[in-house]
């Protein structure tokens, strides 16, 4: 037999038995919940000790997940740091999205 021809079979075989296989591969991935609110100081939640305010949902994320506490932002305005996390630039890259009060341009 053709040396290329026994290659080009036994990569056939190859992929063909491994595309087969009864066994689930599972893919491990991340599980990342993103929340994100609009002008809330750090001890604005129950977690952080506000009695003004009960955040059961937040509290039980933050108490089965992890809680940062002590983080940086790229802009000390709401609308600037949301820009510069969405589009990974800096706030000030983002034109008139980097700004606070401010709208996404339609382009």
């Amino acid at each position: 037999m053709n040396s290329h021809f026994l290659a080009l079979l036994l990569t056939a075989l190859l992929i063909a038995t491994n595309g087969c296989s009864k066994v689930a591969r599972t893919v491990d991935r991340p599980n990342i919940l993103l929340a994100i609110s609009d002008d809330q100081s750090v001890f604005h939640t129950s977690r952080a000790g506000a009695r003004f305010v009960n955040t059961p949902a937040f509290d039980r994320i933050a108490r089965e997940g992890i809680y940062f506490t002590n983080c940086y932002a790229g802009s000390p305005g709401c609308a600037p740091s949301r820009s510069a996390l969405v589009t990974g630039r800096h706030h000030w890259q983002n034109e008139q999205a980097g700004q606070h009060a401010s709208a996404w341009l339609k382009k």
